[in-house]
C-alpha cells in the first residue's frame, strides 16, 4: 500500500497547482489547440476544478463537474508533475496513480495543453496530423528507430499504451488511432484493408517516418498485412497479434514484445502471425 503525502506537501501541490492553471489562463491555450469539451480534475476527493476549453479560450470553474467529458482523479501532486512535464500522464495512468472516467484520448492532451515543452523524449505527445485527407490523431513517445502500434476492431490507441511506454526508451514510437475509431476521422465509406494501408501510407509520409517495425493487434495485423503487400516501407519486422489463434507467450507484455521486436528468436519468422 503507498503511502499517503503528509498534509503539508499535499496542500502545497495543491497552491502550486492553482497557479499553474491560472497561468495557463491568463496565456491562453496554444494556437493548434481546436479542442470543445470540458475536462474535470478530481483532486482525490471530490474537490477540485473544472476546465472549460473551447479552442485557444479556456475557463475555470472550482469543483468538479459532474457532466464533463472528461475527469481525472488522482492527488494534486500527480496532477501538478504531469502538467509541469516532471513526469508521464502514461505512466501515472499504469501504475494507478492517476484515473480517467469518460474520453481518455482527452486526458492525453493535458499535458500538452499545459505547456509542457520541456518534458523528456520518452514522454507521450497528443498529435493530429491530416493523412489521406482525414483528421488522424496519434500519440508519440520516445527517439530511435520508428515503431507504429496499430490497434485493433473497436478499440484506440490507448489500447496500446503498456507497449508504447515500454519501447519508447529506446524507440520512436506512434500510435494513431485507425480512421473510424477514437478521434480520427470518421468517413462514410467501406473500411477494408486496402484502404487502412493506403491511409497507412499517408499517414507515415505525414509523420516523417520512412521505413518502420509495425506491430498490430487484431484488425490492426490485419492492416499491417496489407500494407507490407502495398509498400516495402516496413524495417523487415512486423508483428501481429490476432485473436483466436496461438500467440507467442511473450506478447502478452510489453518487455515480451520489446524483445521480440529487438531480436527475432530462431522461431519467430520475418512477418510471423499467431
Amino acid at each position: 500500500m503507498a503511502q499517503q503525502a503528509p498534509q503539508t506537501d499535499i496542500e502545497s501541490a495543491r497552491r502550486a497547482l492553482d497557479e499553474t492553471l491560472m497561468e495557463r489562463l491568463r496565456r491562453g491555450l496554444p494556437a493548434t489547440s481546436h479542442l470543445k469539451a470540458a475536462i474535470a480534475l478530481d483532486l482525490d476527493g471530490g474537490q477540485g476544478w473544472t476546465v472549460s476549453i473551447d479552442g485557444r479560450r479556456m475557463s475555470l470553474a472550482a469543483g468538479v463537474d459532474p457532466g464533463a467529458d472528461t475527469t481525472v482523479i488522482a492527488d494534486p501532486t500527480t496532477i501538478l508533475e504531469v502538467f509541469s512535464g516532471t513526469s508521464s500522464g502514461v505512466e501515472a495512468f499504469l501504475d494507478g496513480r492517476l484515473r480517467v472516467r469518460g474520453n481518455l484520448a482527452l486526458s492525453l492532451r493535458l499535458g500538452g495543453l499545459f505547456g509542457n515543452d520541456d518534458a523528456p523524449p520518452r514522454f507521450e505527445r497528443a498529435l493530429e496530423v491530416r493523412a489521406a485527407g482525414l483528421n488522424t490523431f496519434y500519440l508519440e513517445a520516445g527517439t530511435g528507430p520508428p515503431v507504429v502500434l496499430l490497434h485493433g476492431l473497436g478499440a484506440t490507441n490507448a489500447s496500446m499504451l503498456p507497449t508504447l511506454w515500454d519501447l519508447s526508451r529506446d524507440h520512436r514510437v506512434i500510435a494513431p488511432d485507425l480512421p473510424g475509431f477514437g478521434e480520427s476521422s470518421k468517413p462514410i465509406r467501406s473500411y477494408d484493408a486496402a484502404f487502412y494501408a493506403q491511409w497507412l501510407d499517408a499517414f507515415l509520409d505525414e509523420v516523417g517516418v520512412e521505413r518502420a517495425s509495425l506491430i498490430g493487434n487484431s484488425m490492426g495485423g490485419r492492416v499491417i498485412h496489407q500494407a507490407t503487400i502495398r509498400t516495402a516501407r516496413t524495417a523487415g519486422r512486423s508483428l501481429v497479434r490476432r485473436c483466436g489463434r496461438r500467440v507467442h507467450p511473450d506478447l502478452f507484455n510489453p518487455a515480451g514484445t520489446h524483445r521480440l521486436l529487438l531480436r527475432r528468436p530462431p522461431d519467430l519468422p520475418r512477418g510471423a502471425t499467431w
